[in-house]
């Protein structure tokens, strides 16, 4: 976003050693001038830049579980039990695939959902931290979809996979989709079937993924990073729902992760505000990017 770059996540992939690759990043970014931002990292690389004297801001949070732990006994889960109970009474089952493995019908009803679930969004589906259909459609990636006793597409659900050492260790929620009459709870359903299917796989970890922009972000001497922050927040709050979908999450587990935006200058926080207001708002010109600053 103009000068400042701005990532998402850790870093990753296969290298010898990620810290000098980590390095050659800034030093690219240097040469040319432009001011790196990381975004929702964890907490093992923030630990890494705060030991080059990087500072860091709480922006997300990120809900995870163990397969082999999650249970649906006990009254936290009440929600969630009540869900697959009904689902399982009318006959709704989840049918566990790639992409270009669901039957053609399957397919073309995601889309339809999809592109409805946008077009009430009246914004295009936010690349930046959700997931949608681009990136669906990859053989790693596991498409989880409820159907009724009719064939109908309920909702779906895609999960990215955790690699670690080349195996493939957990999965991260990416796009969660709900038909506009699927039955109450039918989401709950598709992730509680999920998570028993990483169970089954072996899988260590399931991560719901993380929620932005769900809480005000607080630290002394980020006034204006954390006002523009709050203020994208409220205006995608209602389009979006970040707060709604921290709740919806909490139901499988309160195992939060915070996630960190890690900054190297504090003079820089201004524009750095202003280029993430763009990453999450692309319509937004540098001009209503500093109306926003200044308001």
């Amino acid at each position: 976003m103009g000068e400042v770059v701005v990532t998402v996540s850790d870093p990753f992939g296969a290298t010898g050693d990620p810290e000098a690759a980590f390095g050659e990043f800034l030093a690219f970014c240097d040469a040319r001038a432009w001011t790196p931002v990381f975004y929702s990292v964890h907490e093992g690389w923030r630990a890494v830049l705060a030991a080059r004297g990087w500072r860091s801001l709480p922006v997300a949070e990120e809900t995870t579980l163990d397969p082999a732990a999650f249970t649906l006994s006990g009254r936290a889960m009440q929600d969630v039990r009540t869900a697959v109970n009904r689902a399982r009474r009318t006959d709704v089952v989840t049918v566990d695939a790639s992409w270009t493995a669901l039957a053609g019908p399957l397919r073309r009803q995601i889309v339809a959902i999809s592109e409805h679930w946008a077009a009430d969004k009246r914004l295009p589906e936010m690349g930046f931290t959700l997931g949608g259909l681009d990136e669906i459609d990859d053989p790693d990636v596991q498409v989880v979809v409820a159907v009724d006793a009719q064939e109908r597409v309920v909702a779906v659900t895609s999960w990215l996979p955790v690699w670690e050492s080349g195996a493939l260790v957990g999965r991260t929620l990416d796009m969660m989709r709900r038909a506009p009459d699927a039955p109450n709870g039918a989401m709950e359903f598709t992730i509680a079937e999920s998570i028993e299917a990483h169970r089954s796989a072996g899988l260590r970890r399931t991560s719901l993924s993380a929620t932005p922009l769900a809480r005000p972000a607080e630290q002394a001497g980020v006034a204006v990073l954390g006002a523009v922050l709050a203020l994208v927040g409220r205006l995608l709050e209602p389009v979006y729902g970040f707060r709604s979908l921290l709740r919806f999450k909490s139901k499988f587990g309160d195992a939060a992760e915070a996630l960190h935006l890690v900054y190297r200058d504090p003079m820089q926080l201004p524009a750095i505000g202003a280029a993430i207001a763009r990453c999450y708002l692309p319509q937004l010109t540098w001009g209503s990017s500093l109306r926003l600053l200044r308001g």
